[in-house]
């Protein structure tokens, strides 16, 4: 099995995937993934946009986050997985288990507050990923340790 050694960005316009999905997914986002059979995590951006800018810094950290989710060997089988139990872009959506420690993190930063993920994650743009009630009580009990990490 391959474990990712990296990541490595890539213009939406010069990504096959992202070509494919245009018509559904916006070139103005940004999108991780890695195939099984790469060693490099993708990390997709918006064609104008020059990732490596100190302006793009939050959204790295947040895509970060995503490629820690990617890196292992098991990582695009977790998205596949998520895809088939949890297929639909609305309510019980797999998006909340790949997006709840980004917006965690977020939140522990001070870049964020409970409130706007809430909203943000249980709204139009995110498909109304999971309920918002689970959603507030999930972000409010889950905190970090002593070495700064998240206590799933």
């Amino acid at each position: 099995m391959i474990n990712a050694t990296g990541y490595r960005f890539v213009k939406a316009g010069d990504d096959g995937l992202r070509r494919f999905l245009k018509p559904i997914v916006s070139a103005n986002r940004w999108m991780v993934y890695r195939w099984p059979w790469e060693r490099k995590v993708r990390i997709t951006h918006p064609n104008k946009v020059n990732p490596e800018s100190l302006d793009r810094f939050k959204v790295r950290r947040h895509e970060f986050h995503h490629v820690q989710d990617f890196t292992p060997w098991w990582g695009p089988w977790l998205c596949i997985a998520l895809a088939v139990l949890f297929p639909f872009p609305l309510l019980f959506s797999g998006r909340w288990f790949l997006e709840r420690r980004p917006y965690r993190d977020e939140i522990d930063l001070g870049w964020n507050t409970v409130d706007k993920v809430v909203d943000t994650l249980g709204g139009f743009k995110y498909g109304w990923a999971w309920p918002k009630a689970w959603m507030r009580r999930w972000l409010e009990s889950h905190e970090k340790d002593k070495d700064g990490n998240l206590l799933v």
